[in-house]
């Protein structure tokens, strides 16, 4: 038992080391990711309108139903572009960082809170990686 509580203060320690390390660096990389996927963001959007505009042609020209499944896949991948804010999942993710950090270096946080913290700053961070994947998805595809 008074070992585990050993391990534990241990981990504890390297954890608050390593966030209060980190959070400068992840402060320094918000503007340039946010900026990136604005950018990113711009020209997966520029490409899809126009896929959207051939496919609504397409479908004006033929009215079958193959050109208007078409359509209507284009114009939701468009719209998710559309009301998507990707620039800022990574500023909520600094602010998860950034409150996980003061939450540890309280002194009375103990493993478990801190744990249960991470997990916060893990579904931003999931989030965040869903975004990037779904941009970069969404550009590939428009290649082809």
């Amino acid at each position: 038992m008074l070992f585990g509580v050993y391990i534990d203060s241990v981990k504890l320690h390297a954890l608050r080391t390593a966030t209060r390390n980190a959070d400068p660096l992840i402060a320094d990389a918000e503007p340039i990711f946010e900026e990136a996927m604005k950018q990113a963001s711009n020209v997966t959007r520029d490409s899809l309108a126009e896929t959207v505009s051939v496919r609504h042609d397409a479908y004006r020209q033929s009215e079958n139903d193959a050109d208007l499944t078409s359509l209507l896949q284009a114009a939701k991948t468009y719209d998710a572009i559309l009301t998507a804010k990707p620039e800022l999942i990574f500023h909520e993710f600094r602010l998860a960082h950034a409150n996980l950090t003061k939450a540890l270096n309280n002194d009375k946080v103990t493993w478990d809170q801190a744990f249960a913290s991470l997990a916060v700053l893990k579904t931003d961070a999931d989030q965040l990686s869903n975004i990037v994947s779904d941009l970069l998805a969404a550009a590939e595809k428009e290649r082809s």
